[in-house]
């Protein structure tokens, strides 16, 4: 099975390297990386340099921002793949350029796409440094992915996302006004909407929670403007994707009590969580031209 790896850098260079390593011991299958390299210096040059012995790499460059990196690797993936010999066996992934796998993440992939034919997509489990899920509130058995559930824990976050060539043919590219870098007020949830669209397009996606993609904990908590950019971004995917206004309210009140509890257990007001939930109805409400 080949596996084509859509990546975005911006910044990093040891975490670069922990993902090639990562990906360096998955013996067995064709890689090859697409890295949209949005670095203003040649940073990456040697790093590539050393490891393009052992992998296959395709550096291209974009304007900043994670979707229209993501967007410049794919177009360039679309472009150069035939699609033929690609809808037989081919897997598109969109690791995080600070994320790594697990030594057994592509042939646990490959297995479940083998075994099951009807299955368009797999999204695998967050794991943190110590090997704990990310989000608590992920799923311990495997799930079928829908509209009503993508939102749980980490069931649909980018770099645990895995999906046939023909479903990213027939998807597209991500919605560069979605997601970091994007320069709108809406600061995540492009790899949601892309999921949604899939879904749309008639894919059947399954979350494997034994496929264990590493990422490090990070938190939006001392950063306000972070915090809300992605609450904003994730009631802008809903608007987009036709969610009622009652999702909409059910993730407000569900941020409001948090609000409540996490104050109380901290002894002092925890903003936060008031942020997010304006930032859910902000960006549900914006008009969408």
């Amino acid at each position: 099975m080949r596996f084509i790896l859509i990546m975005s850098t911006l910044g990093r260079t040891d975490d670069l390297v922990r993902f090639f390593s990562s990906l360096s011991v998955q013996s067995g299958f064709d890689c090859k990386i697409y890295l949209c390299d949005q670095n203003e210096d040649r940073r990456l040059e040697p790093i590539v340099s050393v490891w393009s012995d052992r992998l296959s790499i395709r550096v291209v460059r974009s304007d900043r921002g994670l979707s229209r990196g993501r967007n410049a690797a794919l177009a360039a993936a679309l472009a150069e793949i035939d699609p033929q010999e690609a809808q037989q066996n081919c897997i598109v992934a969109f690791p995080d350029d600070d994320c790594w796998y697990s030594n057994d993440v592509l042939s646990k992939v490959s297995a479940v796409f083998s075994r099951h034919p009807e299955i368009s997509g797999v999204t695998g489990r967050s794991m943190n440094e110590k090997d704990v899920p990310s989000a608590a509130r992920s799923p311990s058995v495997p799930t079928e992915l829908t509209p009503a559930n993508l939102f749980r824990g980490s069931m649909g976050i980018s770099y645990c996302i895995f999906l046939r060539f023909e479903v990213v043919q027939k998807v597209g590219l991500f919605d560069e006004t979605l997601g970091v870098g994007s320069g709108t007020p809406w600061g995540a949830g492009e790899e949601s909407d892309y999921l949604l669209r899939a879904i749309r397009e008639g894919a059947h996606l399954h979350y494997q929670p034994d496929i264990h993609i590493h990422h490090p904990d990070k938190t939006a908590m001392s950063d306000p403007s972070r915090f809300l950019a992605y609450a904003r971004g994730h009631g802008r995917v809903l608007r987009l994707n036709g969610y009622s206004w009652i999702t909409v309210g059910k993730d407000v009140v569900v941020a409001l009590a948090a609000f409540i509890v996490k104050s109380v257990l901290a002894g002092h007001i925890m903003y936060p969580y008031l942020y997010r939930a304006w930032g859910y109805i902000a960006g549900y409400s914006a008009p969408l031209a």
